[in-house]
């Protein structure tokens, strides 16, 4: 079973929750009561179970939970299991038995972020508890942890590294500790930190995103990958943007001069009806003396073209064709050409097919030149417990929880109270942007 173990570091004491060592999958139980210094179990079924391997015997956190071995050289067969030892405790009929894959947690630390590890102490799972852990001396450096299995040598996924330091208010890990601090646990035992990060807690951001477009903690830095090039009239949208639209485009501009506006692409289009501009009607080869233009009419007898950087002439026109050409390199079919008066200083933009472009398209005096975007970016999904949420919203965020766990409850009167709760603080926090803004057009004004 691969698995990644979330480590969890207060106070300089290393644990993981021993429950994520178990995969439901691999559960049985026992159909006849097991004694104490038992050396067999017999189960409802044995699929799951192999020599050498390792058996939880019981809930975990329970008083007699205990680990033990398969036999080295007895298979499990039928119903009955050969234990490698007896076991300690007698174990009731109906017990919970899981097959796990390792029966230890190694704790190591690193001075540097994903730096050298060196292991602090491997320890021995211990099921009648909740966590394993480790009380470490370090209070500097990065700590990890990951499971191990003593007889194969074999080890889990490394855990996301943690700081040794207190983890901050707005960390997943805080939030996730006090959704489960207003459960019960039997529920606990039912929901999985895992499914809070990844289900509730994405679930509370999707929320969050389809109420409002723009939020100030997604506004990102300045976007400086696209450059003008001559003719050249599309440029890239930053591969996080949070939509593929204008919507999500703070500003534009081209670097030292005015911010474009942004137009419909219809009037865009309207904008460069009647230019000297047409597509490629076929590639065109390194050196080629003639091109192929989807439309020429527009184009005069002879005069110099552009197509994304590429300069070149041409002497005469026949038709949708221009003659007498030198200097072009190899284009493909499609690509945009221009005539060399019909473009100038970009002013205006318009996205499309995720795609923007100017209007009008630089000419040489614009060549080169760093396109700007301000822009809001996509809100990152945490993966890790280190992650954190924007301040705002970590109130909101455990009473959104703290309501789909009551929804797995079926606790009806503890949902609508939390639904309420979390809403009422979505609904502040957008009032609080919206005074921003207004603050900030105030400002401007």
């Amino acid at each position: 079973m691969s698995i990644k173990l979330n480590l969890i570091l207060e106070n300089s004491r290393l644990r993981v929750r021993n429950r994520e060592l178990l995969d439901t999958n691999n559960l049985t139980y026992l159909t006849e009561p097991a004694s104490a210094a038992s050396g067999t179990l017999t189960v409802e079924n044995i699929s799951g179970g192999a020599v050498s391997g390792y058996i939880i015997l019981g809930e975990i956190g329970s008083e007699k939970t205990e680990i033990v071995q398969v036999h080295a050289a007895t298979a499990p067969a039928g119903t009955t299991i050969t234990l490698a030892a007896n076991t300690v405790f007698a174990h009731p009929s109906d017990s919970p038995v899981y097959f796990v894959s390792y029966n230890q947690i190694e704790f190591s630390r690193a001075t540097s972020s994903g730096g050298v590890k060196a292991v602090l102490a491997t320890v021995a799972v211990t099921p009648d508890q909740e966590f394993t852990g480790y009380a470490d001396t370090n209070t500097t450096g990065y700590a990890y942890a990951r499971a191990k299995n003593s007889t194969t040598t074999t080890y889990s996924d490394y855990s996301d590294e943690q700081v040794y330091s207190s983890l901050t208010f707005n960390s997943i890990g805080v939030i996730i500790d006090a959704v489960f601090n207003r459960a019960n646990e039997e529920t606990e035992a039912k929901i999985t930190r895992k499914e809070v990060l990844t289900d509730y807690i994405w679930g509370f951001i999707n929320k969050v995103s389809e109420l409002r477009t723009k939020w100030k903690h997604e506004e990102s830095d300045q976007d400086n990958s696209n450059t003008t090039s001559l003719g050249g009239e599309t440029f890239s949208l930053p591969s996080d943007i949070k939509t593929s639209d204008q919507k999500s485009i703070q500003c534009l501009s081209i670097e030292g001069y005015e911010p474009l506006k942004y137009i419909s692409i219809t009037d865009w289009r309207k904008k460069i009806a009647g230019l000297a501009r047409s597509t490629l009607d076929g590639a065109v080869l390194l050196g080629a003396t003639e091109v192929d233009l989807m439309d020429a009419s527009n184009f005069a007898e002879a005069g110099t073209g552009y197509i994304s950087g590429d300069t070149f002439t041409w002497t005469g026109k026949t038709d949708n064709q221009l003659t007498g050409v030198s200097g072009i390199l190899a284009h493909d079919d499609g690509s945009v050409v221009y005539q060399s008066d019909a473009c100038g200083l970009p002013e205006y933009y318009t996205i499309q097919n995720e795609t923007g472009r100017l209007f009008a398209a630089p000419d040489d005096d614009y060549d080169g030149i760093p396109l700007v975007i301000d822009y809001y970016k996509e809100t990152t999904r945490p993966d890790s417990e280190n992650d954190t949420l924007p301040v705002k919203f970590v109130e909101a965020c455990k009473d959104y929880c703290s309501m789909r766990v009551a929804e797995k409850k079926e606790d009806w009167q503890a949902v609508d109270r939390f639904e309420k709760k979390s809403t009422a603080g979505i609904i502040q926090v957008i009032r609080n942007e919206r005074i921003g803004d207004q603050k900030y057009l105030t400002s401007k004004e």
